[in-house]
Formats: structure tokens, C-alpha cells, sequence
């Protein structure tokens, strides 16, 4: 790109950001001799983005736990979005899957990726979905059972009434019948 080209952007990116942005970004001491476009957005990335605290950014990371309904899918994100500013290089997916391991909820399936051998991230998953799936579907055929379990117990309850009702009818005597008045014991009127 040519210098004058290059100066015409420049000039472009200078009207265009504002009189409050303009201001900040002169006194940013950039240097007008070689300054281009490319530098001048690295000179105002670096005043206006905050500067980011790896060692709080991995305490955040290292203290994130599933929460009690959250599925796996959403927790495996979260921690990813998480590590994204933690600066751990090559090691993200074995972080990521490290504190999968430490934070999901579901005890079973956490002592069942610890005896897991060259466990990855992609295979951690997999078992924590394959048991989260799981999970629901015997929880829904407990929910069916329990239901079935009241529907039966209401008819038994109802037929027990009937047959109580019907060996009460029996054994009352007939109502055309009077009984005797019972009379007052001696010094009562």
C-alpha cells in the first residue's frame, strides 16, 4: 500500500471515531512520523480493552462448578468461554476437561471418568452425555411407574370402599325395626 493511500485511511479512521476518541488517541503520544492505520487501532485497542488478570481470570476458571439443572452442554461452554482468557495455550482442552471432571455434579459419573485411562475432552463428554441422557430417560420411566403405582392404588382404594360400604349395609338392622327406650337409672328423671 502506498504512503498516500495509507494517509488517507489514517485520516478517514481519525474523522470518523469522534471528537472524545479523537482527543485520547492524540495525546496517546503514537508518534505521527510512521504512524498507520494498523498502529493507530493497536494504540486505542490497548487504551480502551482493560488489561485482563490471568491469575484471577484461572481462579474464576478453577472455581466454576455445574450448576444443580445445568446440562452438560451448557457447562462444557461455559467453561470454555471461561478459559478463553486464562492464556493456557496447548493445554486448554486439557484444562477444560480437567475442571469438567472436578465440577460436574452427577458423582456417579464423575467416579466413572476418573477410572477412565488417556481420558480427552471429546470422550469426557461423551460419557457425561451418554449418562446425562441416561439419567433422564430412568427418571421419566420413574415418573411413569409412580404415576401407574397411584392410578392403581386409587381403584384399589375404591374398591376396598365399596366392599367396606358393602359389609356395613349388611350387618345394620333393618331400619322399620324400633329399638327399646332406654329407661333412667333410679334417682334420675
Amino acid at each position: 500500500m502506498d504512503q498516500k493511500s495509507q494517509s488517507i485511511r489514517l485520516a478517514t479512521f481519525r474523522s470518523v471515531m469522534g471528537k472524545e476518541c479523537l482527543d485520547i488517541f492524540l495525546n496517546l503520544n503514537c508518534g505521527t512520523e510512521e504512524l498507520t492505520i494498523n498502529s493507530a487501532h493497536k494504540a486505542l485497542e490497548d487504551y480502551f480493552l482493560p488489561k485482563k488478570n490471568v491469575v484471577y481470570e484461572r481462579y474464576v476458571f478453577n472455581s466454576c462448578f455445574q450448576a444443580p439443572e445445568e446440562s452438560i452442554d451448557c457447562y462444557a461452554n461455559r467453561l470454555r468461554k471461561l478459559a478463553s482468557s486464562c492464556q493456557f495455550g496447548a493445554l486448554t482442552e486439557e484444562m477444560i476437561c480437567y475442571r469438567l471432571v472436578i465440577g460436574i455434579q452427577d458423582k456417579s459419573t464423575k467416579a466413572r471418568l476418573l477410572r477412565e485411562k488417556d481420558l480427552s475432552l471429546d470422550k469426557a463428554l461423551g460419557i457425561c452425555k451418554s449418562r446425562e441422557i441416561t439419567n433422564k430417560q430412568l427418571k421419566s420411566i420413574q415418573n411413569e411407574e409412580k404415576q401407574n403405582n397411584e392410578e392403581l392404588n386409587l381403584v384399589q382404594d375404591k374398591s376396598r370402599r365399596a366392599k367396606g360400604n358393602k359389609k356395613l349395609n349388611e350387618k345394620k338392622p333393618p331400619s322399620n325395626q324400633k329399638k327399646p327406650p332406654i329407661k333412667p337409672g333410679p334417682g334420675k328423671t
